[in-house]
């Protein structure tokens, strides 16, 4: 798991530039709940230095050293009062420790779906449990399970997006692969990211991952199994109402 994110990373923001609408979300759970706020599965900072910037401290936690590297970067860009409201910890969200509660606790845009087995999904909401405050809320937000059941599977390979780095030129062609496994509600994921040069010549990055989904009731009993009640299920981060066909699932789960 940790050498598919670390090299990702290299093409992480390029990847996400356009993905913002849940960031709004995020930025308005922390108005209400207030700080220190942890985030599982941090990224670059993609959410983290919004939070700072808007007052917030959080702790950022991730996997990847890669992935830390780059945020340290941005931070460094950043003033020196936000770049201190940020805490970057390479941490396994699956056991953590550091010693003190958080108001509001987030896990994004999928990631909590790389926790492959129970026993790792119900770690991961036990470690987001016993860091939060009493009263304090965790927002984990996953694909929904019958949208992906649309998504045409196979081996084949299809180009997803072609991205251009405006700091150095290149371009990036974004192929992707997926194959589910039903029945044990599975979604193998190929990506390949081929690097344009100028000349023409190619360099091809292939990473793969495995996901696991969940379904709305079965990710309800994780939750409350840990010890959290469910306030909300969201359908999207505009916080529209969960519907059959809804593209996200998104929980609030309250300590």
């Amino acid at each position: 798991m940790t050498n598919f994110f670390d090299d990702l990373a290299r093409f992480y923001d390029l990847d996400h530039a356009l993905v913002r609408d849940d960031v709004e979300m995020y930025r308005q759970f922390a108005a209400q709940s207030g700080s220190p706020i942890l985030e599982l599965g941090c990224g670059t900072g993609r959410v983290a230095l919004p939070l700072a910037r808007d007052g917030h401290e959080v702790a950022a936690v991730d996997i990847s050293p890669a992935m830390l590297a780059a945020l340290r970067a941005k931070l460094a860009q950043e003033p020196p009062e936000v770049a201190a409201r940020v805490r970057a910890v390479q941490a396994d969200m699956r056991r953590l420790a550091l010693g003190r509660e958080f108001a509001l606790a987030l896990c994004p845009l999928n990631t909590f779906m790389h926790m492959t087995t129970q026993a790792d999904q119900l770690a991961t909401l036990g470690s987001a449990y016993r860091h939060l405050a009493p009263g304090g809320r965790l927002i984990v937000d996953v694909a929904s399970p019958l949208a992906l059941l649309l998504i045409p599977t196979g081996e084949g390979l299809s180009l997803q997006s072609e991205l251009r780095d405006a700091a150095s030129g290149r371009s990036v062609q974004k192929f992707t692969s997926v194959r589910f496994d039903h029945a044990r509600q599975m979604q193998y994921l190929t990506l390949i990211y081929d690097e344009v040069g100028a000349d023409g010549t190619v360099r091809r990055t292939t990473l793969r991952t495995e996901l696991r989904y969940v379904f709305r009731f079965e990710m309800q009993l994780l939750l409350e199994r840990v010890g959290f009640t469910v306030e909300d299920v969201y359908g999207s981060p505009d916080l529209e109402p969960y519907e059959a066909l809804s593209e996200n699932m998104i929980f609030v789960a309250r300590r």
